[in-house]
C-alpha cells in the first residue's frame, strides 16, 4: 500500500512522526509538527508562512533548537520500586511498590540537575492486592513544592492466605513473642 503524506517533514526529518499541514487565504501556510527523539516529545506549531517552504524551515528550526537545547531527565519510572511494605493477611509477607506512571523533568542540556526528589504515603496493604490497584502516593517535589502526585501500585498480585494458614502464623507469632 502506498502512502502519501502532506507533511514532508515526516521523511526528512529524524523523529517527525505527523501531524497537521493547511493553508487559508487568511491564516496561510499552517503547519503543526510532532517529533520525538529518544524519551523527548516536542510539538510545534507554525501558522501564517508565505510559504509551505519556509513553513518547513521555521518547523526545522524550531525542532533543532529544541533537541538540541534540551532533554527529558527521567526521575521515576513504572519500573522503579520505590519501597517494600507488609502485606496483611497475604500469602506473600511483603511486595514491592511501584509508580503507575513515569515522570520526567525537562530540564537545559548545559544547566545543572534539577533538585527534584520523591516522597512516598502509602496504606496499610491488606490481601488480597493486585497490580493496578492504587495504594498510595509519590509526591514529586522540586525546591520544596510538590509539583506532582503519581499513584503507587504493587508490583506483582498477592493472594489472601486460607484461614488456616494465618491461624498457623498467628500462632507461630505468639510462640515466638512477636
Amino acid at each position: 500500500m502506498l502512502y502519501s503524506h502532506t507533511i514532508k517533514l515526516v521523511r526528512y526529518y529524524q523523529g517527525v512522526d505527523g501531524l497537521k499541514t493547511g493553508y487559508t487565504k487568511n491564516a496561510g501556510y499552517c503547519i503543526t509538527t510532532t517529533a520525538e527523539r529518544g524519551n523527548m516529545r516536542l510539538i510545534t506549531v507554525v501558522m501564517g508562512e508565505p510559504s509551505s517552504a519556509i513553513r518547513n524551515s521555521e518547523t526545522t528550526t524550531m525542532l533543532d533548537y529544541g533537541f538540541n537545547t534540551y532533554e527529558a531527565k527521567e526521575i521515576i519510572t513504572k519500573d522503579s520500586v520505590i519501597s517494600k511494605q507488609k502485606v496483611e493477611f497475604g500469602k506473600k509477607d511483603s511486595v514491592e511498590l511501584t509508580p503507575m506512571e513515569d515522570y520526567k523533568v525537562l530540564k537545559e542540556k548545559s544547566s545543572t540537575n534539577k533538585n527534584v526528589t520523591y516522597q512516598l504515603s502509602s496504606n496499610p496493604i491488606k490481601a488480597p492486592v493486585k497490580i493496578g490497584d492504587k495504594v498510595g502516593k509519590i509526591k514529586i517535589i522540586e525546591n520544596n513544592k510538590t509539583i506532582q502526585e503519581i499513584d503507587v501500585t504493587v508490583k506483582e498480585n498477592i493472594s489472601k492466605m486460607n484461614i488456616l494458614k494465618a491461624y498457623y502464623k498467628e500462632l507461630i507469632g505468639m510462640i515466638k513473642g512477636n
